[in-house]
């Protein structure tokens, strides 16, 4: 949201703002057009909100440090059933047993 913003207010200084707004206005309905490219989009913002996700577990559930530090989420890519998830739990986590927080996740 912030870069497409931002992107607006660059393109309204170069050209006029009603130029701005038709030129947005096809880029996103060219976006919505191509199933590819509607495909990724919706993709993407599931990736996103499960990277939201994952960190309000693991706030929740207090696997963090004592510091306070979350676990890191390296990586998350979309799968033809979800999404996969690389999450690196480093030392001081708090964890009961090896295995108790992958039944939460």
């Amino acid at each position: 949201m912030t870069a497409t913003a931002a992107g607006y207010a660059r393109l309204a200084m170069a050209i006029t703002a009603i130029r701005a707004g038709i030129t947005f206005a096809a880029l996103l309905t060219a976006t919505l057009a191509i199933p590819a490219a509607r495909r990724f989009v919706k993709r993407r913002g599931w990736c996103l909100i499960t990277r939201h996700r994952l960190r309000r577990v693991c706030w929740e559930t207090r696997m963090h440090t004592r510091a306070g530090r979350l676990p890191l989420i390296l990586w998350i890519r979309s799968t033809k059933v979800g999404e996969r998830a690389w999450v690196c739990a480093g030392p001081g986590s708090a964890s009961r047993t090896p295995g108790h927080h992958e039944q939460l996740l």
